[in-house]
């Protein structure tokens, strides 16, 4: 039992330290992480033949450390795009990049940042960027209806607006000033937007996901995640004619566009995202406690209760040897003479003995007791029976048990307190046991 306690504490011990682990460094979703992995599109759509382009927002994403997706009408074919960030102290930071691919259908667009925003050479293309962007997992998944899901962007919105002119003002008249940063915070901070899955359906061969998220004019191109933080579409309309009703193309298009780009994404797998999934229960707090709750469970399967056996093995080796031990008693098999003359009185049997007046007798009998033969019989003691074999050695006289004659020669089984004499009663001798403590 105490060697099972140990193993199941053992394994409870492993299993609560993978879940503390999981806990700190695993993944997990949460609204900061979605938002963080967003960025602001400002672009230039070119007119037609003419020189002159015409200035629009939108939103996109990181699927890797250089590279935005966003959709084909917030990067049409021909346009340039600057991405939006700010740094640590909330200045903005504009950084070009460069179209890998445009599709009208499925609505999207891939572009590559620019490692120095001044620059417009190919050869400034490159995959170190200049902020550190959160990275993507593209979800693998049956899409179910009824899902929660989490829209991300930068929304053209009244606090948005207002937020750019204000920062224009406190430029001043000539613009030379540097400007108040703070008063872009509403301008360059994405929102998030809670919604469900409607349903999934098929357009012109393309496959869609309708949800119930305010999808916003300027949220165009932005990320739609699930509750566990992994990617499931790209936002790319809203419904006109029905309030709440937004379309983003399927997770499944994106990946079979970046497949045949040969460009690298992250997704998930079954285990990482039911491991993210419960990592974001209260930020991982839950699995943590779980994890503390076994690792301390295990502990005490391995500690305390080979102590507790320890403890009930040292009581019961002190009770046994608290108790007065039971020395067994000697067993003395003997033959006692009833005449002084005989030597010895009290004759040992525990080995085989022999009685007689010849000099292998093992008693010594008076001279003159000439009906006693040379070797008269000869007694051995049966110790698992606790009897004697008395056995006759063909006497002249004769041997007597309890006064009765034995058949000359023959061997007899006796016990204790049984009265001998070989030949007349003068040498009667008694055979008993006698216990020595």
């Amino acid at each position: 039992m105490t060697s099972k306690s140990i193993i199941y504490g053992s394994i409870s011990i492993l299993i609560g330290c993978i879940l503390i682990s999981i806990s700190v460094f695993g993944p997990k979703s949460s609204p900061q992480n979605m938002t963080d992995s967003s960025a602001k599109l400002m672009c230039d759509h070119p007119i037609g033949e003419t020189k002159r382009s015409v200035s629009v927002t939108g939103s996109g994403f990181y699927i890797n450390e250089n590279t935005i997706v966003t959709n084909e009408h917030v990067s049409p074919t021909g346009s340039t795009c600057d991405i939006v960030t700010q740094s640590v102290d909330g200045i903005p930071i504009f950084t070009a990049s460069r179209q890998l691919y445009t599709s009208k259908n499925p609505d999207l667009a891939i572009l590559r940042l620019k490692k120095q925003p001044t620059s417009e050479a190919d050869d400034d293309f490159d995959s170190t960027p200049l902020v550190t962007p959160k990275i993507v997992t593209l979800f693998t998944g049956p899409i179910e209806k009824g899902a929660e899901v989490y829209g991300v962007g930068f929304p053209s919105t009244a606090a948005t607006d207002s937020s750019l002119a204000n920062y224009y003002e406190s430029l001043g008249d000539d613009q030379e000033i540097e400007g108040n940063y703070s008063l872009l915070e509403s301008f360059l901070e994405p929102q998030i937007f809670k919604g469900v899955i409607s349903s999934e359906y098929l357009l012109d061969q393309v496959s869609y996901i309708q949800t119930d998220t305010a999808l916003n004019p300027g949220i165009s191109g932005g990320p739609l995640f699930l509750s566990n933080g992994q990617l499931i579409g790209v936002n790319t309309a809203r419904d006109t004619g029905t309030d709440g009703v937004g379309y983003s193309i399927s997770v499944r298009e994106l990946m079979t566009v970046l497949n045949r780009r040969s460009i690298d994404y992250q997704s998930g797998s079954t285990i990482k995202n039911a491991i993210t999934s419960l990592n974001s229960i209260f930020d991982g707090m839950l699995i943590m406690v779980m994890g503390i709750i076994l690792a301390f469970f295990g502990l005490y399967l391995c500690t305390t209760q080979p102590l507790a056996r320890s403890n009930q093995s040292i009581s019961q080796f002190d009770e046994e040897n608290s108790r007065p031990k039971q020395v067994e008693p000697t067993i003395e098999p003997r033959a006692v003479f009833q005449d002084l003359s005989v030597t010895p009185q009290v004759l040992n049997l525990s080995a085989q003995v022999f009685l007689g007046r010849d000099s292998q007798s093992n008693a010594t009998f008076p001279m003159n007791w000439p009906y006693i033969s040379k070797l008269h019989c000869s007694i051995n003691f049966d110790a698992p029976t606790g009897t004697f074999l008395l056995q006759d050695l063909k006497s002249k006289n004769g041997t007597f048990i309890n006064g009765t004659r034995m058949k000359s020669g023959s061997t007899e089984r006796v016990t204790s307190g049984a009265k001998i004499y070989l030949g007349k009663p003068d040498s009667t001798f008694v055979l008993e046991i006698n216990e020595r403590r």
